[in-house]
């Protein structure tokens, strides 16, 4: 995992005794970090997580598991998930690896796959921790999604 992260030049830090690697993330309004974790035992995986809400009011707790459930349940990938003892959301994907090996383009594909989903929920969880209904998490993604794409096709229409 390492050596791919190198060969990418992607700036991280390691934490040895854990097995991970964290890397700063920064895209749109979502501001956190990929962990990493390479796993041996029982078989060869790596786990990518990214946290996107830390310190959840206890009472907004049933409002988050509901939104992980409606979340989880209505995309194509789903990954997200609220530790209790923590109290934070976040989101994760399991990467396989082959007995050959880690593909890099495949890793890299999955590992932004779950900065990509965390970016694109980030509001609409945020949302819900503050107070927002949580079966209208899926909706408010979506309708920011298409809020996105039209400011994007606007831009390029422009230049």
């Amino acid at each position: 995992m390492v050596s791919v992260l190198d060969g990418e030049k992607v700036p991280y830090e390691k934490e040895e005794d854990q097995q991970v690697a964290r890397i700063p993330v920064k895209t749109g309004p979502l501001e956190s970090y990929l962990y990493l974790r390479r796993e041996r035992d029982p078989l060869p995986y790596v786990t990518a997580v990214c946290p996107l809400y830390l310190d959840v009011p206890a009472e907004r707790i049933p409002a988050v598991e509901a939104m992980c459930a409606r979340l989880n349940h209505g995309i194509a990938l789903p990954g997200f998930g609220f530790d209790h003892d923590k109290r934070f959301i976040y989101y994760r994907l399991t990467i396989m690896l082959e007995p050959s090996g880690m593909d890099p383009e495949f890793f890299r594909k999955m590992a932004l796959a779950c900065v990509n989903n965390s970016r694109d929920f980030y509001l609409a969880v945020r949302g819900v921790v503050q107070g927002d209904p949580p079966e209208n998490a899926l909706a408010t993604a979506q309708a920011q999604d298409a809020a996105a794409k039209a400011a994007a096709a606007a831009s390029e229409y422009q230049d």
